[in-house]
């Protein structure tokens, strides 16, 4: 850290500038002050840190190899740099009973889009509205086929189900209270 840009005048705090990150939905961070090196798998950009002893032996190799697969496979999978995000744009919402609601719309996964509707539960909560809903999606729908027994045979204990399930909780902003004056 000595070698690191100050931004206060006494030095006492410092910043580092990190790399790009790869593509990936979720991030794992954690932070260590040591010793370190890296081992690099070039192909993805994939390092695995370590005590220099170790990474000298090669073991940090085998997870740099692993994380720059998983990587491959992801993009493969869910194609996240070129459809970076899935959205569902409801345009219809119907009471059915109580809080209940069912909103109908249109799905957007990997380009492809489909109509679409849910139920879902809307409530005033102080001065805000919640929306929270719990529903089921088939992937091969919207084009995502990998390991699928719609169309692949044979696939024994490979097979990865069809359906997978999205749970959503949207909270609108603060509605404004409007005072009237006589």
């Amino acid at each position: 850290l000595n070698k690191a840009p100050s931004f206060s005048p006494d030095y006492t705090l410092v910043f580092d500038i990190f790399e790009r990150s790869v593509k990936m939905s979720t991030y794992l961070v954690a932070f260590s002050i040591s010793n370190y090196v890296a081992a690099e798998e070039k192909h993805n950009h994939v390092k695995v840190w370590g005590p220099k002893t170790d990474i000298v032996q090669g073991k940090g190799n085998f997870s740099c190899h692993i994380g720059s697969q998983l990587i491959d496979f992801f993009e493969d999978f869910f194609k996240v740099e070129s459809y970076p995000k899935a959205t569902f744009k409801f345009d219809k919402v119907v009471a059915k009973s109580g809080d209940v609601h069912v909103l109908t719309g249109k799905m957007t996964i990997r380009g492809v889009t489909k109509d679409m509707s849910t139920e879902a539960t809307i409530k005033k909560e102080s001065n805000r509205f919640k929306l929270v809903s719990d529903f089921s999606i088939d992937r091969t729908l919207f084009e995502v086929r990998y390991g699928s027994g719609k169309f692949f045979e044979n696939l024994g204990d490979k097979m990865i189900s069809d359906n997978f399930t999205i749970k959503a909780t949207i909270v609108s902003e603060p509605i404004a209270n409007k005072q009237t004056s006589r």
